[in-house]
């Protein structure tokens, strides 16, 4: 007859799956480390990105020491398109930061006069899908492929704005 187990033979089995415990914590350590290493200066990056582009904000947008152009004067709204392309391609941060705000510096634009006279002489062509195509081509001509290829995102990204407010005000208008 065998003698039941003792705890003094159940330790080796205990030794037997520490080491196990620890190679899977090796190889999580192994795993998250290189992660984590990568992971932090990106956030820096990113991070001093956004800083740069908010300041860049801050001081033409939300606090200028000099007012935009269309609080200087009443600009029709293809001059829009310009002044928020001049803007976007001033901007020192990451372009997709900049892109992003040309619809906001466009509403800014268009917001500080009344375009409901110039959006009734387009004949709603703000709602075809080549509304401000020739503008846009005109803006392009002459420049090189990389610099028009990230203009041309701008403009159109103007003309979709000039829209947008053309539909907004003929909704306001009761249309």
């Amino acid at each position: 007859m065998t003698a039941p187990p003792t705890p003094a033979d159940a330790a080796p089995l205990a030794d037997h799956r520490r080491p196990r415990a620890r190679g899977v914590a090796v190889v999580v350590a192994v795993t998250l480390l290189p992660l984590l290493a990568a992971a932090v200066p990106y956030y820096k990056s990113v991070r001093g990105e956004y800083d740069r582009y908010h300041a860049y904000v801050e001081e033409t947008l939300t606090k200028p020491a000099s007012p935009p152009a269309w609080e200087r004067a009443t600009l029709a709204p293809p001059v829009c398109v310009e002044e928020a392309i001049r803007w976007a391609e001033a901007c020192p941060a990451t372009k997709e930061f900049c892109k992003g705000s040309v619809p906001e510096v466009m509403r800014r634009c268009l917001g500080s006069a009344d375009h409901g006279g110039w959006c009734a002489a387009q004949n709603q062509a703000w709602l075809t899908t080549n509304f401000g195509y020739h503008d846009c081509a005109a803006l392009l001509e002459g420049l090189d492929e990389k610099p028009a290829k990230a203009r041309k995102g701008l403009c159109a990204a103007g003309w979709r704005a000039i829209g947008r407010h053309c539909i907004d005000l003929e909704r306001a208008a009761g249309g």
